[in-house]
């Protein structure tokens, strides 16, 4: 019951604002009771009404359906008001109704206030003489809903690539002219085609992509079904299986990429070949660089490029004065290959080879080396690389104001090495911003922005143990200005106005008295000064605010705790007094029905002071008096942290509960997003995954609470919680007693090397070895209970990392129990068959 209170009240206190030009008004789809109405917001007037009276037009609409329309479930979920009218989308159509006179008529024209296809996107346009070939992008779901990402192929289905949680932001390195897909509750909520910008912002509200571009939705296989739930959420019934998904199957997402790009009306990204120059052309040719005069002159710059070594054509950067250039010369190594088999493809008998090209810790990869040429003598200018050596990867920053100076970004392989190093005109080479680490630097921190006209740059940082901001002189080198400081951390920069000197950004643990990892919004001057937080409120906090930079007057802030249903208020960029609030609704009407709240608890970790977060969810047949076993849900992985922070987004916990169990999640050292002390305990270490802390606040817990029967006390996690659940009975088995794993990296050497190498260094040494499930599986105690779950089409984890742990049980004589879905994906485990032999398994070894 607490689970679907939870989801009724959250449906009903979540306002997702779709602005008004001017930026000083704006609508939302409201749930109320068992409909939708949508809200008028005038933040001026202060008023907040009803768009327009749904009654009335609902008649109107009737009259043109033939047929009755429930004013509660009006067929459309998408409006634009503009000069007083109403706009929408009605099957095919878009309608326009008159709210002075109730007139309703078809309208031809197309929305105009912003795509929400695209969302709302901005990018810093640059010189097109630069070419990129991967930028940076920032996204930020504002959803009611967790988003799956996809990314699209011309040649075959979207391939799930990563998730975003409702209210986080994710930054992912993506390709120039790809295409990504985001879907919510079975929903497509967003197409986004990469632009050719040097970075980019791209934040996901909520909305109907079908509606909004009057496009057909996911055409379901057959067999298969789609229904909503009270709550709006959308599920999926595979009548063949005779099983239920939140997922929607992946082929129907997105039959043709190409296709939908073409309704959306996005611009194929002219990618520039060559570089042009005033008087002059270089290219690429024959792997070398060449200079191509007006004339038609070709004359070679360069000699060493060789097909294992080519110029990269797209790495071309002039200096302003045109008489110097760098190019970019590449290392080029294959990719390797990991496989996945596909039993039972639709089009033969015979099971079909699927190929994921990847490159995994230790592999070989591609090196960029930067070269100077001198344009006036068609020479190169020697340099050395030794401030360079050994890359991961260099990112193009460009040349300084007068041309006189090449900066670029360095990462060291290895992680423990970030440099911006710059290259003048004769070819000599320096440091000029270092950042180094015995552990690692986090790349998921990384961040730097060049000031315009300028040699300032921004620059984020953990050389004080917490990630902040930094201004330095590009010129001296030097340290300008500490911009932030504290024992929190700055998660991103939000935007920035150059001209004021003024940075708006998000920071955790900003409040000393709120829980560290409650995200709010900041604001901060270059030099430091006037550094505050803009949001309020003890809770995790979201926010949105028009894109346009001249309607930024006012932002919707909406926070929320487990144990809070979300708050939502309009406040002020320029009046931090200001509040207005949109919706407040509060806890004590949810206890008066039943409810019993996720708790939050508190206790000290291995050290005996730090800190430990985690959250306690109990059965909905408790009674005191009773014991019920613990089942704990892990998920280590050191780009973040777990813990839940917002009301309403423990469906998993709560389904897990309904079993019987006390459920527990607990953020443990190694995580992200504390301090970089509290970081490090992961470099080397996966195989800690913070077991010393979470057992401890386990222990500490149940002092409290005589419920919680330690003698029962199972672990459960994917992917990389895969490998903290059979690393938990492994090495804490005197603890955990029953362990289930699905999709789980039980050794690093076959992770991806971005997330392999970040924690676990290069070269690969004896520590992958150590910490790999595989060395250890001798320590499975006899009297241990492990399901191992994999998918045969994992392509995020293959399923050779459990097979190889599986291969080595047998080995060593070990009773373990073995779920292999041929045709489930990373997420197999979480519905369907997969989710059955879990809730099996653990009723049998549990006794709840």
């Amino acid at each position: 019951m607490s689970n679907a209170l939870e989801q009724k009240s959250y449906a009903e206190a979540f306002v997702s604002p779709q602005w008004h030009p001017g930026g000083k008004s704006f609508w939302y789809r409201r749930r109320i009771n068992d409909g939708f109405e949508f809200i008028l917001v005038d933040i001026i007037r202060r008023t907040i009404h009803p768009a327009f009276d749904h009654e009335q037009l609902a008649k109107e609409l009737g009259k043109h359906a033939s047929a009755k329309i429930d004013q509660r479930y009006l067929p459309f979920s998408w409006i634009e008001i503009e000069d007083g009218f109403v706009r929408f989308r009605f099957k095919t159509r878009i309608w326009q109704y008159d709210p002075s006179n109730h007139q309703l008529s078809a309208w031809d024209g197309v929305f105009t206030h912003g795509n929400p296809v695209l969302t709302s996107i901005h990018g810093s346009l640059r010189d097109q003489s630069y070419p990129l070939d991967r930028i940076d992008v920032r996204f930020t779901n504002n959803t009611r809903s967790p988003l799956e990402m996809y990314s699209a192929s011309q040649n075959g289905p979207p391939v799930l690539r990563t998730s975003i949680r409702q209210g986080e932001m994710s930054v992912r390195r993506v390709d120039v002219g790809s295409t990504w897909i985001f879907v919510g509750f079975g929903r497509l909520k967003g197409i986004y085609h990469v632009p050719d910008v040097v970075a980019d912002t791209v934040v996901l509200e909520e909305t109907n992509v079908d509606e909004y571009i009057g496009s057909v939705g996911a055409v379901l296989p057959p067999g298969w079904e789609e229904r909503v739930t009270q709550a709006d959420k959308m599920f999926y019934i595979n009548h063949k299986s005779k099983s239920t998904t939140w997922y929607p199957p992946v082929g129907s997402l997105l039959k043709d990429p190409g296709g939908v790009q073409q309704t959306l009306h996005i611009p194929k990204v002219d990618k520039h070949s060559d570089t042009d120059i005033v008087d002059f052309n270089v290219t690429v040719d024959k792997y070398n660089v060449w200079l191509e005069t007006t004339s038609k002159h070709k004359h070679q710059l360069s000699t060493n490029g060789t097909e294992e070594q080519p110029y990269n054509k797209n790495s071309i950067f002039p200096s302003h004065k045109k008489d110097l250039i760098v190019a970019w010369q590449s290392t080029v190594f294959p990719w390797d290959s990991l496989y996945n088999i596909k039993y039972t493809p639709d089009s033969q008998i015979r099971p079909e080879l699927l190929n994921e090209s990847i490159r995994l810790a230790g592999d070989l990869i591609q090196v960029e080396r930067p070269r100077l040429f001198d344009i006036a003598n068609r020479c190169e200018v020697p340099t050395v690389d030794t401030l360079f050596s050994n890359p991961r990867c260099i990112y193009n920053i460009g040349w300084n104001e007068s041309g006189d100076e090449y900066y670029f970004l360095f990462i060291q392989r290895g992680h423990q090495c970030v440099r911006v190093i710059g290259i003048d005109r004769v070819g000599s080479t320096r440091i000029i911003i270092e950042e180094t680490s015995q552990t690692f630097i986090d790349g998921f921190k990384l961040y730097y922005h060049r000031i315009s006209h300028s040699n300032k740059m921004l620059w984020a940082s953990e050389r004080d143990g917490y990630n902040h901001l930094y201004l330095f002189d590009l010129k001296t080198g030097q340290l300008i200005s500490q911009i932030t400081r504290g024992p929190w951390n700055v998660r991103s920069v939000e935007f920035i106005n150059e001209e004021s000197e003024e940075i708006w950004a998000s920071a955790y643990g900003y409040w000393k008295d709120q829980d560290p990892y409650h995200l709010h919004l900041i604001h901060v001057k270059f030099d430091g000064c006037d550094c505050k937080s803009l949001t309020k409120g003890d809770g995790n906090h979201r926010w949105s605010y028009p894109w346009s930079r001249d309607s930024q007057h006012y932002f919707v802030d909406t926070w929320s705790r487990v144990d809070l249903p979300p708050q939502t208020v309009v406040r002020s960029f320029n009046s931090p007094d200001f509040e207005f609030d949109i919706q407040r609704p509060t806890a004590q009407d949810l206890l008066t029905l039943g409810w019993d709240p996720v708790e939050r608890f508190v206790a000290p970790g291995r050290d005996g002071k730090t800190p430990i977060y985690g959250v306690i969810v109990r059965p909905p047949n408790f009674e005191d008096g009773k014991t019920f076993p613990v089942l704990e849900c892990i998920y280590s992985g050191p780009q973040t942290f777990s813990v839940a922070k917002d009301f309403g987004f423990l469906h998993h916990m709560r389904g897990l509960a309904e079993e019987g169990y006390v459920v527990v999640q607990i953020d443990g050292m190694g995580t992200n997003w504390r301090s970089k002390a509290f970081h490090d305990v992961c470099h080397k270490n996966l195989k800690d995954a913070g077991f010393p802390d979470r057992i401890l606040w386990i222990q500490e817990a149940a002092i409290t609470r005589p419920w919680m029967d330690l003698s029962r006390v199972a672990i459960i996690g994917s992917s990389a919680g895969g490998q903290n659940a059979v690393s938990a009975l492994l090495h804490y088995g005197d603890f955990y007693k029953v362990a289930v794993a699905s999709s789980g990296c039980h050794d690093n050497r076959l992770n991806q090397i971005t997330w392999g190498e970040q924690w676990m260094g290069y070269p690969v040494d004896e520590s992958y070895i150590d910490n790999s499930n595989i060395t250890h599986a001798a320590k499975l105690r006899n009297d241990a209970k492990l399901l191992l779950i994999a998918g045969g089409l994992d392509n995020i984890v293959n399923p050779a990392s459990t097979m190889k742990l599986v291969t080595e049980l047998n080995k060593q004589g070990k009773d373990y129990d073995f779920f292999f879905i041929p045709e489930g994906d990373h997420k197999c485990a979480d519905n369907g068959v997969g989710y059955k032999r879990v809730v099996r398994f653990l009723r049998e070894h549990l006794n709840p």
